[in-house]
């Protein structure tokens, strides 16, 4: 993985989240790669579950699959999932968050 490749080279775990966020975010600018930009997610969370603000990026992932290609409603009710996770990992404070749960409503 990605993350354990980054990880063995000597930097924090927690820089490479950054990193891997980040990137995550670079593949959804103006829907370039999509399910790459999910798949990343994916792997961050994957690797921390107490991480809120990996599971927001998870959330914001499922959001641009679903608006890029899918038009699937199960995308929609997993970035509510991954919100609600981020809620109780400690990104209540994001606005982001908040407004990204109520465009999905």
């Amino acid at each position: 993985s990605t993350l354990r490749y980054c990880g063995n080279s000597g930097e924090s775990v927690e820089a490479v989240k950054v990193a891997m966020r980040e990137l995550s975010m670079a593949f959804r600018v103006k829907g370039a790669n999509s399910e790459e930009s999910l798949r990343l997610a994916k792997e961050v969370v994957s690797k921390d579950m107490t991480d809120g603000k990996s599971w927001v990026n998870l959330g914001n992932a499922y959001m641009a699959v679903f608006f890029a290609s899918s038009f699937d409603q199960g995308d929609l009710v997993r970035a509510l999932k991954a919100y609600s996770k981020a809620d109780a990992f400690g990104a209540s404070r994001d606005p982001d968050l908040h407004y990204n749960k109520a465009s999905v409503h």
